[in-house]
């Protein structure tokens, strides 16, 4: 439904005309970071197949949150009578982290911009601008949705948790959102597929997109087993921290190497 309805939509909402006394009155200026996630918020758009591939995540994270919320008092006194009640705080996370993480635009924000990569390269604003525009656009397509569906859980399942367990489902799920952005780009940078004929290819068939893909569910499963077996609510704190190490290091990386990953693309 969403491939077959969001391309008309798409066309009717960006349709203009033009008339023949035209005259320019104002010119919008804005700084080149604003100016890069611009580009990269229209890019992102302009595909269908990357669209439908990735927005899944954010549709299910709101799902998540309203269903949670509308079937509250059914599901906390079915979950009361059996032994999930301990594990309440385990299944909204892993819910949560397994939304959040499925697939993230930076697993093939590069690999998008194709043969016309040297527009990018030829721009007078630094590379980590342009790398960082690409962090910025998972951030706000996933971000707002996830806190709000933190927001519906626990609110409506406040009895069933304990305030550090609260802490938990927020840290860990957003510390995973920040390291799948980050680790998604630089699996991109090193296997990027510029040469495809038709978007599809990079979505759903490029490497990349492949390996982001199985490092989230590894993702999900070290960090949910642990939640399981030691049944404490500083496992949560503990990995949210970790993720948060990591992803430093990662974003670090590109960071300084950022002007020489840009060369050698």
């Amino acid at each position: 439904m969403l491939n077959r309805t969001f391309l008309p939509l798409h066309d009717r909402l960006t349709a203009g005309y033009h008339v023949k006394n035209y005259r320019l009155g104002a010119l919008k200026r804005s700084g080149a970071g604003r100016a890069m996630f611009l580009i990269e918020r229209k890019r992102f758009f302009n595909s269908t197949a990357w669209v439908v591939n990735t927005i899944i995540g954010s549709i299910l994270i709101a799902v998540l949150g309203v269903a949670g919320a509308a079937f509250s008092g059914r599901l906390m006194k079915l979950i009361a009578e059996t032994p999930f009640r301990e594990h309440a705080a385990v299944v909204i996370t892993a819910s949560l982290l397994f939304c959040a993480t499925l697939s993230p635009t930076t697993s093939c924000a590069i690999s998008m911009e194709g043969k016309e990569l040297w527009i990018a390269k030829t721009l007078p604003v630094s590379a980590r601008k342009w790398l960082n525009a690409k962090i910025l656009m998972n951030l706000l397509l996933v971000g707002p949705s996830l806190l709000f569906a933190i927001a519906m859980l626990t609110v409506f399942y406040r009895k069933l948790l304990s305030p550090l367990s609260i802490v938990g489902i927020f840290a860990l799920p957003v510390s995973a959102l920040l390291f799948s952005t980050v680790a998604g780009l630089y699996v991109n940078v090193k296997m990027p597929r510029l040469s495809w004929k038709s978007d599809t290819e990079v979505v759903k068939q490029s490497g990349a997109v492949l390996v982001m893909m199985l490092v989230c569910f590894a993702l999900i499963l070290l960090t949910g087993l642990p939640m399981l077996l030691i049944r404490s609510d500083w496992v949560q704190i503990a990995a949210s921290g970790i993720l948060l190490v990591l992803t430093a290091g990662v974003y670090r990386y590109l960071m300084s190497r950022a002007e020489q990953i840009s060369r050698n693309l």
